[in-house]
């Protein structure tokens, strides 16, 4: 078995999920209702929409940030896609 930190540098990537983290936090916790008072119940859908985005993407930079830490992507891009065509996860 080969150890994981092999792959990422376990401890700038703590850093970097605490920097992130304290960045968030303080962000508004309430749902964005930008469009609702304009629109009514499709401008609800619209706030949704908006409000899912927004999760995405902070996910998406969450993971575009840890990216910078692999010390070895191809070996780890090549070991998920043959989890993924084999389909054995356990």
């Amino acid at each position: 078995m080969v150890p994981i930190t092999d792959y990422f540098d376990p401890f700038r990537i703590i850093d970097f999920a605490n920097r992130f983290w304290n960045k968030i936090k303080g962000k508004e916790k309430n749902p964005i209702k930008i469009f609702e008072g304009l629109l009514g119940d499709f401008g609800k859908t619209l706030d949704k929409g908006v409000n899912w985005l927004d999760k995405q993407q902070l996910k998406a930079r969450f993971l575009a940030g840890m990216l910078q830490y692999t010390k070895k992507p191809g070996k780890l891009m090549e070991m998920f896609s043959r989890v993924l065509i084999n389909g054995e996860w356990e």
